[in-house]
């Protein structure tokens, strides 16, 4: 799914779900709640994407 079908199901601007991506900006509950609502998934669903990329990022950021 672009970054823009998402924007589109979940009324958040594309740049902020961008930004979110990118790790440049953290969701809120309130954003968090609207994109499992877009993406017709559970709010929990979403927050332990949120742990797996936090984890990935840092194991990223170790090997650099």
């Amino acid at each position: 799914m672009t970054q823009e079908e998402v924007s589109e199901r979940s009324g958040i601007h594309v740049t902020k779900i961008s930004d979110m991506e990118q790790g440049k900006a953290n969701p809120t509950h309130r954003i968090m709640r609207r994109l499992a609502k877009g993406l017709d998934v559970p709010p929990a669903y979403i927050s332990t994407l949120e742990d797996i990329f936090e984890r990935q990022r840092k194991r990223e950021a170790q090997d650099a």
